[in-house]
């Protein structure tokens, strides 16, 4: 059986993966970019739909 390690980051502004081998090697990765909203100054929000 293969076994692949995936790395997911969640951030402010994209979500970002990294699967890698069990040796560390990287096989792939990926990022999807999403707005911050800012509604009003000082303030920032984020549509949890757009990060799933």
């Amino acid at each position: 059986m293969n076994r692949i390690v995936i790395g997911v980051d969640i951030g402010t502004t994209s979500t970002k993966a990294v699967a890698f081998s069990p040796a560390g090697r990287v096989l792939a990765n990926d990022a999807v970019e999403y707005p911050l909203l800012q509604p009003e100054p000082a303030a920032a929000e984020q549509d949890p739909e757009q990060i799933y």
